[in-house]
């Protein structure tokens, strides 16, 4: 009995699609009907990546490929509310992020899926600026200046990489439940003999759990010993709170190049 399931189906196709290239003796307008076709169906369909490439590898557990990124600061020391957004941007794409030294310099060591990691270089190097600039200006209109406007810039990271990273975790979970509703409104007509085909889907949040726990084993094996560190900043709740806000309204998307 065939138990593959509408989605896996869809799938199948949009694979067997991809697969229509001129390398394979397609014709050019053929390859480029083929990859219109598939594109119009992945967005349709909500189709992830991930579950494509675990079609080409005959299973619905992708493998991850884990590696390390390196986030260079350009200074000798780290800063306490850059720690907090590139951070935050780490644990929401399920990355892990280690601080180094090399060569005298303060890095970000930036463990994860590859696509995952080079997010979140790319967003940092723009968001952290635009965050940095937006809270001396409020600081400034406090009254803060010097070393308080230090403080107060560290906090206001703080309250905005809290919130970058409920945004990153919330906007997974929604595209989550999303694909899980379609993928009921596909399989909903599936029945033979009064017994439906059972729903097998690969969501964000099972990607998720795969990607972190590749993760977390690659991070073992780079930094088998590690050791947490706490910076002394004082907490500010005016500071932390317009940090959330800057937190809900900047933008994280971010084209990868």
């Amino acid at each position: 009995m065939n138990t593959e399931t509408v989605r896996e189906r869809i799938i199948r196709l949009i694979a067997k699609m991809r697969e229509g290239t001129v390398d394979r003796g397609a014709t050019p307008a053929e390859a480029a009907n083929f990859a219109a076709k598939a594109a119009e169906w992945i967005e349709k369909h909500q189709i992830d990546e991930a579950e494509l490439r675990a079609r080409e590898q005959d299973t619905l557990s992708p493998e991850t490929e884990v590696c390390q990124n390196f986030l260079r600061t350009g200074k000798k020391v780290f800063n306490p509310g850059m720690t907090q957004v590139v951070n935050a941007l780490a644990l929401g794409m399920c990355c892990k992020c280690v601080l180094l030294r090399q060569t005298n310099e303060a890095v970000y060591g930036i463990v994860g899926d590859m696509i995952d990691a080079d997010y979140v270089c790319q967003v940092a190097t723009t968001l952290v600026p635009a965050l940095q600039m937006s809270a001396r200006l409020e600081g400034a209109e406090h009254g803060y200046e010097k070393a308080g406007l230090i403080r107060w810039t560290n906090q206001y990271l703080t309250g905005a990489g809290q919130e970058i990273r409920q945004r990153l975790d919330q906007d997974r979970k929604n595209r989550s439940a999303t694909k899980e509703y379609q993928s009921r409104l596909l399989n909903r007509d599936v029945a033979n003999g009064g017994t439906c085909t059972a729903l097998a889907v690969i969501t964000g949040e099972t990607l998720a759990v795969a990607k972190r726990e590749a993760v977390a084993e690659a991070f073992k094996e780079l930094y088998p010993r590690t050791r947490k560190v706490q910076s002394r900043v004082e907490y500010n709740h005016t500071a932390h709170e317009c940090g959330r806000e800057a937190g809900k309204r900047i933008g994280l998307h971010v084209a990868i190049e």
